[in-house]
C-alpha cells in the first residue's frame, strides 16, 4: 500500500508540473476553445480556482478480520475546493460525510488530480482522476464514547462536468476511495454525486 500511495503521489507530481508549465502561456480555456485577447468568447472561463457541493447515495465497506460490514444508499455530501490549470487537468480537495445509521459515521478526505477532456466547445467535459485518499469510520457507543478506523490510501473519480455558464457547472461525480488500516482492518468507500460547480 505503502508503494502504491508513493506511486500515485509522484505521478500527480509529474502531471501538476507539467500542466503548470502548459499554464505558463497566459492562455483561458473557453469552454473548450483557447482564446487570448479581444478574441476571448464571453463565455470563456479562466483558469482559476472554483467550489463544489454534490449529494447522492454513498456505499461503505468495513471489514474487520473475516467479518465484512456493509452499509448502501446511505445519504452522502461532498465538498470540494480546487483550481483548474487549463483545458485539460485540474485537482481539487474534496471532504466527504456519510451517514450510514444513527450511530455510525463515514467521514473521507481526498487530494486528486483529475485529466478533463472538453468536448462540444466545452459544454461538456467528461473526466478521470487519480490521489490519495483518508478514511474515519466512526461508531458511537453512548455516553460521548467515539470509536473507529481511519487510514490513508487511494481514491480515484470518474464524471463529466455540464457548463451553464462562465461561473456555473452541473456535475456528475462516482467517487471511491480504498485504504487498509492494518492487517485485520480495511475501509471503502464509494459515492456517486450530482452537484454544482462554481468558478471564481
Amino acid at each position: 500500500m505503502k508503494r502504491q500511495i508513493a506511486l500515485v503521489a509522484l505521478a500527480l507530481s509529474l502531471v501538476s508540473s507539467l500542466a503548470m508549465a502548459a499554464d505558463d502561456e497566459s492562455v483561458d480555456v473557453s469552454l473548450g476553445i483557447v482564446t487570448s485577447g479581444s478574441n476571448t468568447s464571453k463565455a470563456a472561463i479562466k483558469s482559476g480556482y472554483y467550489l463544489g457541493l454534490g449529494v447522492g447515495p454513498g456505499h461503505a465497506t468495513y471489514h474487520y478480520k473475516e467479518k465484512t460490514f456493509q452499509f448502501s444508499n446511505a445519504p452522502a455530501v461532498t465538498f470540494q475546493g480546487g483550481y483548474r490549470f487549463n483545458k485539460f487537468f485540474r485537482a481539487d480537495l474534496a471532504v466527504n460525510t456519510m451517514s450510514l445509521t444513527k450511530d455510525v459515521d463515514y467521514y473521507s478526505t481526498s487530494l486528486i488530480g483529475y485529466g478533463t477532456l472538453p468536448l462540444f466547445d466545452g459544454i461538456f467535459t467528461p473526466y478521470v482522476g487519480l490521489g490519495l485518499g483518508y478514511l474515519s469510520f466512526d461508531v458511537r457507543e453512548g455516553r460521548g464514547v467515539t470509536t473507529g478506523s481511519t487510514g490513508l490510501g487511494v481514491a480515484a473519480a470518474l464524471g463529466s462536468d455540464f457548463q451553464i455558464n462562465k461561473n456555473w457547472a452541473v456535475n456528475v461525480d462516482l467517487r471511491v476511495l480504498r485504504c487498509s488500516v492494518d492487517a485485520r482492518h480495511s475501509l471503502g468507500l464509494g459515492q456517486l454525486t450530482a452537484g454544482v460547480k462554481y468558478y471564481l
